[in-house]
């Protein structure tokens, strides 16, 4: 029980440290200059991924930074961290020089690529979002950044604008995020609903497994229910309308559905909303057709019989005013009327299919 209380007191003591020392790198900021040195390449490693979630170089990349180092040398220290229980230093900044200049010791074994210029920094320099803070900045200055990695950078920078007490208000978070990565506070905001997702189902979205848009709607529930939303739909987990639909469902205040066996309204159940989410299909679909000029005037008048069919029986059931809402027909009015001109084409059928309005429809 000793002990218990003796282990949490340090990890009190060490909470309150990194609180203290991040306070400080954001209001006093962070020596870099305090201590130059050449270190032994071979004690020089990378930093973690989850730190450093940036892509590495590419093959052609890290060939011309190669060239370029033999040609002119190393310009610029690499920023590196004295771990207190690690052995050697964590590059900060220069993880592509260190791959190039590991390569270049390993192949050519010459002197001048034995140390390395460094900047040294302790641990108890400066606070992990504040490292995480520096890489960041320091990629986005010159990389091109891919969706998922951006996305990481939104989340992590916000946390270091919250915890650094320089704004007040979300708004403001919001507002800064969105001119520092030149993007809309919109997108902003959805970047930021995928810190609220469970790991396993981040990871998804940051493999391109999982839409944005359905990601932002599963962010909504706790991590238990979205996990078995999940592994409910499976291969249906892209229709963001199914998503939707279990999302939105509350427990707490369940509407009333139509039970088929007694005909009566009853208050719906999880079972068998998620039955009937999982037979649900489409309300509505696109076809795409391409035919020759000799086909268009027969087959418009065609889709002109089929729509006029649909509206009808519609209209018995849904009254409406605009066929959009159920039949859509898209065209290329620059060729339509092109085939009009050349006599391929009545100039009524194409007025016909150009009509919206139910009562019009109707009359045909």
């Amino acid at each position: 029980m000793n002990m218990d209380l003796g282990e949490e007191r340090l990890k009190e003591n060490e909470e309150i440290r990194e609180e203290l020392l991040r306070e400080s790198n954001y209001k006093d900021g962070v020596n870099f200059f305090k201590r130059f040195d050449y270190i032994p390449i071979d004690e020089l490693h990378e930093m973690p991924p989850h730190l450093n979630f940036f892509r590495k170089p590419s093959s052609q990349q890290l060939l011309d930074l190669i060239t370029s180092l033999e040609c002119m040398g190393l310009i610029t220290p690499l920023l590196v961290m004295k771990e207190k229980d690690e052995p050697g230093y964590m590059v900060v900044l220069g993880r592509s020089r260190l791959m190039a200049l590991t390569k270049l010791y390993k192949e050519t074994n010459l002197e001048k690529y034995e140390k390395v210029p460094c900047l040294i920094l302790e641990e108890d320099d400066i606070d992990y979002l504040m490292l995480q803070h520096i890489v960041i900045d320091s990629n986005m200055q010159y990389r091109t950044i891919d969706k998922a990695t951006l996305i990481k950078a939104v989340i992590i920078q916000r946390k270091l604008l919250v915890m650094s007490k320089q704004y007040r208000g979300e708004f403001n978070v919001t507002r800064t995020l969105a001119t520092r990565f030149q993007i809309s506070r919109s997108t902003v905001e959805d970047y930021l609903s995928i810190d609220k997702l469970h790991p396993d189902i981040q990871n998804k979205v940051f493999k391109h497994k999982m839409t944005l848009k359905v990601a932002k709607a599963l962010s909504k529930v706790d991590h238990e229910k979205q996990l078995f939303i999940v592994e409910t739909l499976g291969d249906k987990i892209h229709d963001f309308e199914k998503v939707n639909s279990l999302v939105g469902y509350n427990p707490n205040k369940p509407s009333r559905v139509l039970d088929p066996k007694t005909n009566t309204l009853v208050f719906d159940t999880w079972e068998n909303k998620v039955q009937r989410v999982l037979k649900m299909t489409p309300p509505m679909t696109s076809i795409n057709l391409n035919i020759a000029s000799g086909a268009a005037s027969e087959t418009l008048l065609a889709i002109l019989k089929a729509r006029k069919s649909y509206a009808m029986e519609e209209m018995r059931t849904y009254p409406k005013d605009n066929s959009n809402e159920f039949f859509r027909i898209t065209i290329n009015k620059n060729h339509m009327q092109q085939y009009v001109d050349a006599g391929l084409l009545d100039k009524e059928v194409l007025d016909k299919i150009k009509e919206k309005k139910f009562k019009d429809i109707q009359m045909h």
